[in-house]
């Protein structure tokens, strides 16, 4: 008996140990992985970047600023934004120029960033279709899409290589693809991942917009 009462200390002290230990390895591996982090995102410029939204043609998915209604200086807006300004949303990129149909994308334009979604990438044949797009003689399903999706043709557009064509969601007032044709991959500042929207205060990834 008095055996099987030491083995039973010597057991309960061990477990703490155990216990210990596990906790200190998962505190390892996770110093490990923030240094990781960091170290990543400072090593050929940072891996994340973000800017913010002005304007209305990616309404309704983004939020460009401007609305009254929209209430500013709140715990929510000096956390994430500063503090109250005309600005809209803030979107966090990743600096990538490897883009795929339907990303959302910050790229550069005559000295500015302009915000829109891939509609179409290089190889894709693109058609305007009674007011319908068509990618490859497939429909795309849209449902972030605002408004009716001008010009109504059937003329095909080929998208050349190292390009994409890009419409803001807004279709009906988005200076895009449509008029100053196919965006230059090499000028892609990144692509969205995760919207810190201004007007619902809250924070939304990009796969859900």
């Amino acid at each position: 008996m008095s055996m099987d009462f030491e083995e039973s200390n010597k057991k309960s002290r061990q477990k703490p140990e155990k216990s210990k230990d596990n906790v200190k390895l998962t505190a390892q591996i996770l110093i490990v992985i923030i240094l990781a982090m960091l170290t990543a995102s400072v090593v050929n410029g940072t891996v994340f970047v973000s800017t913010r939204v002005l304007g209305a043609s990616m309404n309704n998915t983004l939020y460009g600023g401007g609305d009254p209604s929209v209430p500013d200086g709140t715990y929510f807006d000096n956390f994430f934004f500063g503090g109250a300004d005309r600005f809209g949303d803030k979107v966090v990129m990743v600096r990538t120029q490897n883009v795929e149909r339907g990303d959302i994308i910050v790229f550069r334009y005559e000295g500015e960033q302009w915000i829109k979604r891939v509609i179409a990438v290089a190889g894709d044949k693109l058609q305007f279709i009674n007011n319908k797009v068509y990618v490859n003689g497939n429909q795309l399903s849209e449902p972030y899409a605002l408004g009716t999706t001008y010009p109504n043709n059937s003329n095909l557009i080929k998208i050349p290589s190292g390009s994409v064509f890009v419409m803001g969601d807004n279709r009906e007032n988005s200076t895009d693809s449509r008029i100053i044709g196919c965006v230059k991959t090499s000028t892609i500042v990144g692509r969205v991942f995760m919207v810190i929207k201004k007007d619902t205060k809250k924070i939304v990834w990009a796969k859900d917009l």
